[in-house]
């Protein structure tokens, strides 16, 4: 298992009534804002512009990413770094990164996630909570693509980038 010092985000867990009956959301603890340092926000963008507009993150250590995508037709889109899924939305198949996942409305074209980024992990909120994962951050160094967003005619719905800052320094 690779550890490197790394520690899951605390979160906050709820109950919620959804269409499948009562179902247990994960959301990170609303202090992590305090650590957040705005870098930008956008709306209504081409799958290329927002992909443009991450690259000066590429090799930022921790990074907060929140964004909505909007999907032309069912087929699958996602999020990269560096050929690394962060996310792999299956519209087809239900599926989100392999594991399936049903939207609370079936009839949704979009996907919202929080993707918090260190250096050695990665931890996404789907749908604000209801679905969440976390993976080791693997940075394949003949991938020189840094942060691309991926699919068929995709819309990035909006878009917001947070730098993270060490809590020891607060």
């Amino acid at each position: 298992m690779p550890f490197n010092g790394t520690m899951l985000l605390p979160t906050v867990l709820s109950l919620r009534t959804t269409k499948d009956g009562i179902r247990l959301f994960s959301e990170p603890i609303k202090e992590l804002e305090a650590l957040q340092i705005a870098k930008g926000q956008w709306k209504d963008l081409s799958a290329e512009k927002a992909g443009e507009l991450l690259q000066p993150y590429n090799h930022t250590g921790s990074l907060r990413i929140r964004t909505t995508l909007s999907l032309s037709h069912a087929t699958n889109a996602g999020l990269s770094l560096y050929g690394q899924n962060l996310l792999d939305y299956d519209m087809n198949f239900n599926k989100v990164n392999g594991v399936f996942y049903s939207p609370e409305d079936m009839t949704s074209m979009e996907i919202s996630v929080d993707i918090i980024l260190d250096r050695t992990s990665v931890e996404v909120f789907v749908d604000g909570g209801a679905y969440s994962y976390s993976m080791e951050r693997r940075v394949d160094p003949n991938n020189k693509d840094g942060f691309r967003f991926w699919g068929n005619n995709i819309q990035v719905k909006n878009l917001e980038v947070y730098e993270l800052q060490s809590i020891w320094n607060k």
